[in-house]
């Protein structure tokens, strides 16, 4: 857990004034936490008044620094390489008692003096909003409040350098004596170091990877993986979240149906995860059901099938492009460059059939004549008839929906007959199984990606990438959408709600939180797409990648080892590929 670098802990006593028992109590504290570790030296400050309690309408500003009326702050400054172990229990049972119980009124992160003249910036803990809180106690001051509900204060603590617990002085809840007890535990649970053991250490964020890691599907598999590691390992190096580590369960579905839809159910019956990723384009849809029975968001990253993300979507996101939008960004590209006349061919699986009947109507749209259609096997070994089906309907451009394997033949048997004409390939041709059997017939081919290198975030990313692996990793979408599934997760398991069900173990409810929090991400910013383009979730809407500024397109060279930024002015109707 990190540490704050600085704690201020201030009594409030506006129910009860009286400021001498308040006082006591704040001496009390500071022995207190004295006697528990000498390594922490506390100063004490006092602005206790006489009066009654409307400290909130008192225009003096500048003498409520240390506190407002009633209130009387303690600095704290911590050692970091003292270890606080030997009081762990006793924190470690505090820790476990949301803040409310405790009667702690807030908790202020990066908190700054009122007499120093700037915005004060909170985070809040409890139900009350901070807002009024500090507008009434600044009247004439900007306020810049940053409110979110925690669950504990170690919850509160993962993000703060410095913090300020305030403590609520009730009657009805518990004495001055034992305000001072709590206070004291809970400073120094504030202070305990990197490194330390807590008592009681908060239960790790689970999220399922379920992919083919070990058979045809293996790249993307393995790629999106790799994104979603960088993302977990950074994370966790930057504290987790709210306190938590988070941690990676992954399962090898292989191209198996069976496997998938078990793979799944161990995520929401064995691993407690909150969420599962999937990138397989097919066996992801056995995961489906499995999602919606149990009530565990799944995020599919590369599955592309038009339709799974349609209402009702229940607990199914899909993070990486469409078919129809890779269609649409391809008619768009073509119509630009002047193309009328295009062939389609694709394998007779869900991406192939879909692709050609996305592209069919997005051609349409522009006025661009599809003059063929061809659908083949998968396992067929002889595109002959098919490809010269094509070359005799003479068009300008094809398009081409495959796998790896097939899609190698499908070029190859392209260039042995003559066929070289302007070719756009599907995303599966950003894989390198796919470009290495391919070779020199890939050369040329234009290929939608969703990868803009000249974002400097995105190369920031890859070189990242590049670093924790030991190897190169090409500018393709599928690094990015493990990355940006990842980040999606994180930003929802940091949700209020969220962290609440966390904390009383309620994985269920945990899961529908997260559901409601990826539904409220209306422009979730990641590194896929261009500049400025955004994720669009919502309630009725669990497609996130939006139709505009998403594509990019890549031309394949040197006999399909490289990926490069493509000179749009040499594909033309006419040229040769």
């Amino acid at each position: 857990m990190q540490a704050p670098e600085q704690v201020y802990v201030l009594f409030q006593g506006a129910q009860s004034p009286k400021p001498e028992e308040v006082g006591k109590a704040l001496t009390r504290m500071a022995e207190g936490i004295s006697k528990a570790h000498p390594a922490l030296k506390p100063m004490t400050g006092h602005t206790l008044t006489q009066g009654n309690h409307g400290w909130w309408n008192t225009p003096n500003v500048a003498g409520q620094a240390a506190g407002l009326n009633y209130i009387a702050a303690l600095r704290i400054q911590r050692e970091a390489e003292k270890s606080l172990g030997e009081i762990a229990e006793v924190i470690g049972e505090l820790d476990t008692v949301p803040l409310d119980r405790f009667a702690i009124y807030r908790v202020a992160a990066r908190y700054r003096m009122v007499a120093a003249g700037q915005p004060t910036p909170l985070v809040c803990a409890g139900s009350t909003s901070c807002a009024p809180f500090i507008r009434r106690a600044q009247p004439n001051k900007a306020v810049t409040p940053c409110c979110a509900a925690f669950s504990s204060i170690r919850d509160a603590l993962t993000r703060c350098r410095t913090v300020s617990v305030i403590i609520h002085a009730m009657e009805d809840s518990m004495t001055y004596g034992r305000f001072a007890l709590a206070a004291g535990f809970l400073s120094l649970l504030m202070l305990a170091p990197p490194g330390v053991s807590l008592a009681k250490e908060l239960k790790p964020i689970i999220i399922c990877s379920a992919d083919d890691q070990s058979n045809g599907a293996a790249e993307v598999g393995r790629l999106a993986l790799n994104g979603l590691r960088l993302a977990v390992d950074e994370k966790n190096a930057a504290g987790g979240i709210a306190g938590r580590k988070v941690e990676i369960v992954v399962y090898d579905i292989k191209m198996d149906f069976q496997l998938a839809g078990t793979a799944a159910t161990r995520c929401a019956e064995d691993d407690g995860a909150i969420a599962i990723t999937g990138a397989h384009p097919d066996t992801s849809i056995s995961m489906i059901p499995v999602a919606n029975e149990y009530g565990i968001p799944l995020l599919l990253m590369a599955l592309a099938t038009d339709n799974l993300t349609d209402n009702p979507a229940g607990y199914v996101f899909r993070v990486g492009p469409r078919n129809g939008q890779d269609a649409q960004a391809i008619a768009d590209m073509l119509a630009a460059q002047g193309f009328k006349r295009v062939a389609l061919i694709g394998n007779t699986l869900n991406f192939g059939l879909d692709g050609i009947e996305a592209s069919s109507k997005a051609l349409a749209m522009h006025g661009i004549e599809v003059v063929q259609e061809e659908a083949y096997d998968i396992n067929a070994v002889d595109l002959s008839p098919q490809i010269l089906s094509l070359k005799a309907a003479e068009p300008d451009a094809v398009i081409v929906y495959p796998y790896s394997a097939d899609g190698a033949r499908v070029l190859r048997t392209m260039h042995q007959l003559d066929l070289k004409v302007p070719t756009v390939v599907a995303r599966s041709a950003l894989l390198k199984a796919f470009r290495d059997m391919a070779a020199e017939a890939s050369d040329g081919i234009l290929i939608a990606n969703t990868v803009d290198m000249e974002r400097p975030d995105v190369q920031d990313f890859f070189a990242r990438l590049d670093a924790k692996f030991g190897a190169e990793h090409q500018p393709t979408m599928y690094p990015l959408l493990g990355y940006d599934t990842a980040q999606i997760i994180f930003a929802a398991a940091a949700d209020p709600a969220v962290q609440e069900r966390l904390a009383a173990d309620d994985i269920a409810g945990a899961r529908a939180a997260v559901k409601n929090a990826i539904e409220g991400m209306s422009s979730f910013y990641g590194l896929q797409g261009r500049k400025e383009a955004h994720y669009e979730f919502g309630k009725e809407k669990h497609h996130g990648s939006p139709d505009d500024n998403w594509f990019t397109f890549v031309e394949v060279k040197d006999a399909g080892a490289t990926l490069s930024t493509t000179d749009l002015s040499k594909f033309r109707p006419g040229a040769k590929n």
